[in-house]
């Protein structure tokens, strides 16, 4: 068996798998780090792309350590090109429990006897746009700036999305509000606080994929200054950097990590789900913690880890280029961030079933009554590292949902007055 990418059937479907954690996974050397988003492939949270990796089809559930979520790669004798038997690292793929399925012999795949029981990550739904190219996301994140410099208020709405108020008087009262609720601006959004902790940006920064009329000259990336920093209210202060003129990349804390999880969440599909083994693949995808052409890693990271023969387990060593998001930081309240009430409209409760299909309004449901509901009752102590990331977008997720389905619409709202 050769390393690289192979396919293999799966009863009647298609599925592909990395072979080699080595090659594929961490190996891929600096100056292949691409200004493009893509590749995600690979079954250990990020090999190199290309192959049957471009449709997502070798992303699956391996074992990570469950704090950090940094890929566990079992060290082992695998048969590599040219007949050769030596020593690699291959992602442990895991079943829907999370306990280990066993190697083929002398291989990095899953034994061909349990391949029913590997767990495709394929649940990407609306954050396949993490796909397209760098320049698009920035335009995204660019719309977004620009909004903020043309609103007078920055806030949130229910779920923590950002929400701009415009032609505003006193204690926040203003004539109109817009919320973001694309899926692209809000991945926009993820990735750049990922990677830089805050909103700030070089006001200096020439936009290299600008088109137009060559009378305009250079054209430079919008950039917030002083009095758009001044419009956000209190919960958002944790947006803007130390120093508003340092535009560098700076350490995330626990309400980074908590407004990129809601920002996950809304660029998600509503009816879909996140986990950690999505978050850390759409993190290789976006190259959260890599350099770009246009941008810089993400400050604290961690290396992948190796387990050995005696199942010691060790950080890789320095060899290992790809990097992995340090969610330290991260400690999740729920009630910190939706201890919200709700007015909504819902199917009235005992009514005549000639009167099945009526409404009616309460303006009284609490947000995190709903999030106990869905998503498990919360826990007592704030929940920390990546289970709290995860934990912190799954919450948006179905708060975003649950304001889609049942909020009065706005141009009802009227009636029930």
């Amino acid at each position: 068996m050769k390393t690289g990418m192979r396919c293999m059937v799966a009863g009647a479907r298609l599925m592909c798998l990395a072979i080699s954690g080595l090659a594929l996974l961490l190996a891929a050397p600096a100056g292949v780090l691409a200004e493009e988003h893509g590749g995600g492939g690979g079954g250990a949270g990020g090999g190199g792309g290309g192959g049957c990796g471009n449709i997502f089809g070798d992303l699956i559930h391996i074992l990570r350590d469950a704090d950090t979520g940094q890929p566990i790669l079992q060290k082992r004798l695998v048969e590599l090109p040219g007949d050769v038997l030596d020593f690699d690292y291959c992602p442990i793929p895991i079943d829907i429990n999370g306990d280990e399925i066993p190697f083929a012999q002398e291989s990095c795949d899953p034994d061909p006897l349990y391949i029913e029981a590997v767990v495709e990550v394929d649940y990407f739904g609306r954050l396949n746009g993490g796909r397209t190219k760098e320049r698009n996301n920035r335009m995204h994140f660019n719309e977004v700036i620009s909004s903020i410099k043309n609103a007078d208020i920055v806030t949130q709405d229910e779920t923590g999305r950002l929400m701009f108020g415009y032609d505003c008087g006193g204690n926040s009262n203003c004539g109109s509000w817009s919320t973001i609720d694309s899926p692209m601006e809000s991945l926009a959004l993820y990735t750049r606080l990922m990677k830089y902790g805050h909103f700030q940006t070089d006001p200096l920064e020439v936009d290299l994929w600008a088109h137009g009329d060559p009378a305009l000259g250079i054209q430079y990336h919008p950039s917030l200054d002083a009095s758009d920093w001044a419009k956000f209210q209190t919960p958002l202060s944790h947006l803007a950097p130390a120093d508003v003129g340092n535009y560098w990349p700076e350490e995330l804390d626990k309400k980074d990590f908590a407004l990129a999880g809601i920002f996950l969440g809304a660029a998600a599909n509503k009816t879909g789900k996140i986990t950690v083994d999505l978050v850390q693949y759409l993190n290789r995808i976006l190259k959260i913690t890599q350099d770009t052409a246009t941008t810089s890693s993400n400050p604290l990271t961690l290396p992948a880890l190796i387990r050995d023969g005696e199942n010691n387990i060790y950080p890789a060593n320095d060899e290992f280029e790809e990097r992995f998001v340090d969610f330290g930081a991260m400690q999740y309240d729920r009630a910190e961030w939706h201890d919200e009430d709700l007015s909504v409209i819902r199917p009235m409760k005992n009514i005549r079933p000639k009167k099945k299909g009526s409404w009616d309004v309460d303006d009284d449901v609490s947000l995190l009554g709903w999030l106990e509901f869905i998503n498990g009752e919360s826990q007592k102590e704030p929940i920390a590292g990546i289970e709290g990331f995860v934990a912190a977008g799954s919450d948006a997720l179905r708060a975003i949902e649950f304001v889609h389905n049942y909020r009065i619409p706005a141009d009802l709202g009227w009636s029930f007055k």
